[in-house]
């Protein structure tokens, strides 16, 4: 499996549902493991330019 790293940033709709990061978080591991085995093994979120960090590992 190879390692990918990158960043996340919100448009304004995303901002709108903040509270539900939690619930789109497992929405997202489940579907990159459904599409092709993908693992997501850290998530970040950050201040700045960038919202957030996604580490995944695929084939």
């Amino acid at each position: 499996m190879v390692t990918f790293i990158t960043n996340i940033k919100f448009n304004q709709q995303g901002f709108k549902g903040i509270d539900d990061n939690s619930k789109r978080v497992a929405a997202f591991k489940a579907a990159a493991k459904k599409l092709g085995g993908a693992k997501v093994t850290n998530i970040y979120w950050t201040l700045g330019e960038f919202d957030g960090m996604l580490i995944l590992e695929a084939p």
